[in-house]
Order: structure tokens, then C-alpha cells, then sequence
């Protein structure tokens, strides 16, 4: 509605502009007179010496007037059209810049200073109830803060019970539950080595690696035969 409201008062500016511009060239007869319109074309007259000149110059002022209140129409039309989408980008990267920042925060907090070696018992602590802090789980031998899959393996969560842990052997077999005395006995078989295998370039293309499971056997989940 404001935009048509301004575009109307511009139109009328315009049309005044163009009136008052012929009015002046048809009555302004004791000066010099600009211009004025006959047969489509513009008449200048120059008085000299009592006896006026006429130069035809080969135009069309009705034509020139109204093409110059389309551009300017126009134009503004255009430009107020066009705020509405600067706008919304200038939100956008309003909004980007916050997410940046936000996660640049995340990650400060979720930060934990690698190491060589990490125990069974150095990675309960990082199974995720520090709300803010790292989440440590080792896969394969290596050890990986996942805190960016906080809603994936925090307190609540679905994959929670993998968190703070060597995850190995549920996720080789598709477990989301403690396996029992029997099944630990059991070596894992071949199927269950490549499901892991699957797993392994999954957190290696999303989980920073933070060092090495003290202890780990490499030759408990190796695909490989001799």
C-alpha cells in the first residue's frame, strides 16, 4: 500500500512537471520563448532585431515527457521493490554471522586437549553431562570428541548410551544395549567388522580424533585374513 501511495504522488509530480512545462512555452510571448509544440514537433523561436527565427528540431516533446516519467516511475518503482529483498539478505546474514558465532562458542567449550593415550577410565567423564562440554568415544582403537553430535549421543538421546565409552563392539553389531557376559565371549564375525568399517568413515569424516585407546587389539576388528 505505501509503495502504490508513493508511486501515485511521484506519477503526479511528474504530470505537473510535464503541464507546466507547455503552459510556460504557450503563454510566455513578450520574452524569449523556449518552445513550443505544433504537429509533433518542437518550434523554437529567438527574437532578433523584431523579426523572429525558427529552428524545426526533429522531436517528439509528448513522447519525450511521458518516456521520461516512465524511467522515473519506474525507477523508483524498482528501487522500493527491490528493498523488501535487501532487506531480507541483510536478515540473512544477520543471522548466519550469530550462527557463526554461536558455533565458534560451542566448539570453545566442547574443546579437550588431545593426547597419546586415553584409559577406559579417562573417557567417563565425556559421556555428554556436561551440557556444553566434550564427548569422548573410541572406535577402533581411536579416540573422537563427537560433541558436535551432542543431540545424538547427550544425556536423552537415542545413541547416549555409545557416549563416554569404547563403542567398538555395539556399533560393529548394531547395538544400543549392553551386551551380555555370553556375547562378549564371542569374537566378532565377519559381518559385523565390515558394519564397523562403515562406522569408522563416518566419525573419521565428522569427529575430530583427540588421540589413541590405551590397550586397544587392532586384530579383534580387522577385516583382513591371513
Amino acid at each position: 500500500m505505501k509503495k502504490s501511495i508513493l508511486l501515485l504522488k511521484v506519477t503526479c509530480i511528474l504530470q505537473s512537471f510535464s503541464s507546466g512545462f507547455h503552459t510556460s512555452i504557450s503563454h510566455n510571448t513578450k520574452t524569449v520563448i523556449p518552445s513550443i509544440i505544433k504537429n509533433n514537433n518542437i518550434f523554437t523561436y529567438q527574437r532578433k532585431s523584431g523579426v523572429d527565427s525558427k529552428t524545426k528540431c526533429n522531436m517528439e516533446p509528448l513522447s519525450v515527457v511521458a518516456g521520461g516519467s516512465i524511467v522515473a516511475v519506474t525507477s523508483v518503482f524498482f528501487y522500493f521493490s527491490g528493498s523488501e529483498e535487501r532487506q531480507k539478505k541483510r536478515q540473512y546474514a544477520e543471522w548466519e554471522e550469530q550462527a557463526r558465532v554461536m558455533q565458534e562458542e560451542r566448539a570453545r567449550l566442547a574443546y579437550i586437549e588431545p593426547r597419546e593415550y586415553w584409559t577406559i577410565e579417562d573417557l567417563r567423564p565425556y559421556d555428554g553431562r556436561d551440557e556444553d562440554g566434550p564427548i569422548l568415544m573410541a572406535v577402533n582403537g581411536d579416540v573422537y570428541n563427537v560433541w558436535k553430535g551432542r543431540h545424538f549421543y547427550g544425556p536423552g538421546c537415542e545413541y547416549h548410551i555409545l557416549a563416554g565409552r569404547d563403542a567398538t563392539r555395539l556399533l560393529a553389531k548394531t547395538k544400543l544395549e549392553e551386551e551380555t557376559e555370553d556375547e562378549l565371549k564371542k569374537e566378532l564375525s565377519i559381518a559385523d567388522r565390515a558394519t564397523l568399517q562403515g562406522w569408522i568413515y563416518t566419525f573419521k569424516s565428522k569427529y575430530e580424533i583427540v588421540g589413541k585407546l590405551d590397550g586397544f587389539d587392532p586384530s579383534s576388528t580387522t577385516t583382513r585374513t591371513s
